[in-house]
């Protein structure tokens, strides 16, 4: 019976008195036609048949569901490989959650940004029509295959950006001058810079720098921040040395 549960049919498990919901789940679980002679003959049979599936479910521990290898829809080896532009849709929309009553759309909704490219013919765009239509494919999906990928892809977003930041904090080169006057504002425009050295570093338009792997886009900052913090080091190696040798005279 879990095998019929669809994503989008996580909204009705998920509410605590789904009224009408117990209608839907007995069609598209049972295929329970609301007429008059079956009303009378098997709503019971099917009512107690729903009640019992969902109560099955929601007994189930959903944080540790692995990943279907066999499941239709594709995703990346890492969530450091989608595009740049996904990347960042995906952070804010999952750092923002769900709203009330619509799980199943913010799930499909994040597994559609994380996994489009690799399921469409078309290139992520944010709000695009392929897009649109590719997470009502995803609500017609396996619920559990749907909450194990989603699964995966918060905690790989969790695990990539623990890595990129310790990395980055390993290389900060703080600058107090520019801190003392509010140059901690200037992190708003990080993204739009961003944009503009992978343009100028890789020969790319705009649109293509969008659709650059979050990896390289990352990659290649770090590896400016990497010659900045040496060139830094180097700096304070040789005001060292000549306020060493001034203190010698």
């Amino acid at each position: 019976m879990k095998d019929k549960m669809k994503l989008k049919h996580l909204d009705i498990i998920l509410d605590e008195n789904p009224k009408e919901g117990i209608l839907i789940l007995m069609e598209d679980l049972f295929d329970y036609k609301n007429s008059l002679m079956l009303k009378r003959i098997k709503f019971n049979k099917y009512f107690n048949k729903t009640i019992e599936a969902l109560n099955e479910f929601r007994k189930m521990d959903l944080e540790d569901l692995e990943i279907n290898k066999d499941f239709h829809i594709k995703s990346p080896i890492s969530i450091n490989e989608i595009p740049y532009s996904a990347m960042l849709d995906v952070i804010q929309l999952t750092e923002k959650g769900a709203e009330d009553g619509e799980v199943s759309k913010h799930i499909a909704k994040v597994v559609s940004i994380a996994t489009h490219e690799m399921n469409r013919e078309t290139k992520y765009s944010h709000d695009s029509l392929s897009n649109r239509q590719y997470q009502e494919r995803l609500l017609e999906a396996p619920l559990l295959d749907m909450i194990s990928l989603f699964n995966w892809i918060i905690k790989d977003i969790q695990k990539v950006s623990k890595e990129w930041e310790t990395l980055f904090l390993s290389v900060q080169v703080v600058d107090k001058e520019l801190e003392a006057v509010g140059g901690s504002a200037l992190s708003q425009f990080n993204i739009i810079n961003t944009i503009k050295e992978i343009c100028s570093d890789f020969n790319k338009t705009e649109k293509q720098s969008w659709s650059t792997s979050y990896n390289l886009v990352m990659t290649n900052s770090y590896a400016k921040s990497y010659e900045n913090y040496l060139r830094n080091e180097m700096r304070i190696k040789r005001e060292a040395e000549l306020k060493a040798k001034n203190k010698n005279r």
